[in-house]
């Protein structure tokens, strides 16, 4: 286990230097308010934030904000200090990597085999953005819990009377921080069925009403999730073009587990642009002859268990029902941080009652892993290494550019903004916040007539929304509004003001703004009336 923690340290630890990120970290933490109060503690228990109710992870987020609380605030406002936050990352994935090995062992037995197993857990360059983001502690700690659940599970398989109660009580307790944490826990109950089921040829008695229990508050947390998180925005695609979906995700992860190379967070493959490629005729052969070569191995049990490891944490992310982040894309890196416990148990039955070169050579292996996760890490240094990389990895990504677009206008490059602005507008025409920043941006720049169209169409997207972006549509109507009382659309600019005051209904700014346009409205009409 030291050689484990120690291989973490090594590889993760220097993250513990990065900045937080304009990509979640800036919403969830940094610019948070609620952070380390009792009252933002209260809030994230009654209220889901960013369309997601995880408030055990908003709960570790507080205590780290309150130690990680600095007297001078950074140039961007942040008072807390990033190290606090990566470190709390790196020691939770230490902590997966352990339960990982305790895992594999049980199945594959010997130390050294659930070692390398583990070892292919922690040093994966696909590990690295869920443990470099600081945003992803969420994830973290849900694999974290889950896992707990998972083995407490299997080992009150192996007690009988009063210890079997406690471990399964502690492993239930478990499953419902994890699902708390973030809602992909939900898959826990299926490993646990298809891992116990697997060690004894069928599920103990025991096993069957704990685990309907545990499929009914996964049901629940799921159905919860959707209410919150509705995926408005999102295009609708056919149930009968969702499996080709699936399968086109699914040889997309193979690929970067066998080649983990020109790794970023947004690879762009929403489902319109994986059904509308030619990829998608032959991507769902890849898992295909996958499956089957594993069948076709000798000792095919235990090679379908790791494939079915693999898969089962992967279910609700595959776009058999659609998800927020579908917007961007339908694969991302820290969706395989649990389902590499699939290649962890293929590598740790791989190593049974092997020679001393096959051990060297599986270490040289795992040691290039680990220095591709250092390489890999150093793009999440900071917004801009992170977006510059995204967009060499991925020229297609709408939100690289606008990213750094914003990056630019911080620095006072106008042009530069205005510019990767178009370009993001060019790659996704329905993003309805780079047109908004573009049209606050041509306002700074005084061509309000640009601006007053960018405002328009932004305005529209939004409004075919519902639900979180009320108040995107709130503050875009508004800035309209003031743009057409100084042209002198009064019509106008009560309706889109009205608009706005229903989205800010407490908004002092907004009800006197339209106070103004109808108080300036009869005046208007007497001017231009013949």
């Amino acid at each position: 286990m030291t050689v484990l923690l120690a291989c973490v340290a090594l590889v993760h630890g220097p993250v513990v230097t990065h900045e937080l990120l304009d990509w979640d970290d800036d919403l969830t933490i940094a610019h948070n308010q609620d952070l380390g109060s009792a009252a933002g503690l209260a809030k994230a228990w009654r209220h889901p934030h960013m369309a997601l109710y995880i408030p055990v992870t908003y709960t570790v987020w507080g205590l780290l904000a309150v130690a990680a609380r600095v007297g001078v605030a950074d140039p961007q406002g942040v008072s807390l200090n990033p190290a606090v936050f990566h470190l709390a990352s790196v020691v939770v994935h230490g902590l997966c990597v352990l339960l990982v090995w305790g895992v594999v062992r049980r199945f594959v037995g010997g130390d050294w085999p659930a070692a390398a197993g583990a070892l292919l857990f922690a040093l994966h360059p696909v590990q690295v953005e869920t443990v470099a983001w600081a945003s992803g502690l969420k994830d973290l700690l849900a694999v974290c819990l889950g896992l707990c659940a998972v083995l407490l599970y299997l080992l009150g398989g192996d007690a009988a009377g009063r210890r079997r109660f406690a471990l399964l009580a502690v492993a239930t307790a478990a499953f419902v921080a994890a699902l708390l944490s973030k809602p992909s826990a939900v898959v826990v109950p299926v490993i646990c069925w298809v891992l116990g089921g697997w060690q004894e040829g069928r599920l103990r008695p025991h096993a069957w009403p704990l685990l309907a229990g545990w499929m009914v508050l996964s049901l629940g947390c799921a159905v919860l999730t959707k209410l919150v998180q509705p995926g408005v925005d999102l295009a609708p695609v056919a149930w009968s073009h969702r499996p080709l979906v699936a399968l086109d995700a699914l040889a997309f992860y193979l690929w970067k587990l066998a080649w983990p190379m020109h790794l970023a967070p947004d690879y762009g493959r929403s489902p319109q642009v994986a059904l509308g490629s030619s990829w998608i005729r032959w991507t769902w052969i890849v898992p295909l002859a996958a499956t089957l070569s594993l069948a076709a191995l000798p000792g095919r049990r235990r090679w379908l268990l790791a494939a079915a490891m693999f898969l089962v944490p992967l279910l609700p992310v595959l776009g058999l029902v659609p998800f927020h982040f579908q917007y961007y894309s339908t694969v991302a890196d820290h969706y395989l941080y649990l389902a590499l416990l699939g290649p962890a148990l293929a590598l740790g039955w791989a190593m049974v009652g092997r020679g001393r070169w096959a051990a060297w050579a599986c270490a040289a292996w795992l040691a290039m892993l680990g220095a591709g996760s250092l390489l890999q890490a150093r793009h999440w240094a900071d917004t801009q290494s992170l977006w510059a990389h995204t967009l060499k990895v991925n020229p297609a990504s709408f939100v690289a550019s606008h990213k750094l677009a914003a990056l630019a206008e911080d620095r006072g490059d106008r042009q530069t903004a205005l510019s990767l602005y178009d370009a993001a507008i060019r790659r996704r025409p329905d993003h309805a916040l780079s047109h908004q920043s573009k049209g606050f941006l041509l306002i700074a720049m005084g061509r309000k007539d640009e601006a007053l169209e960018s405002l328009q169409t932004a305005r529209r997207i939004y409004a075919s929304w519902t639900g979180p972006h009320r108040g995107d549509l709130g503050i875009v109507s508004y800035t309209l509004g003031l743009l057409l009382i100084e042209k002198g659309r009064m019509d106008e600019a009560i309706e889109v003001l009205e608009e706005a005051l229903s989205c800010l209904p407490a908004d002092r700014h907004v009800q006197q703004a339209l106070r103004e346009a109808r108080d300036a409205r009869p005046a208007a009409t007497q001017v231009i009336s013949p």
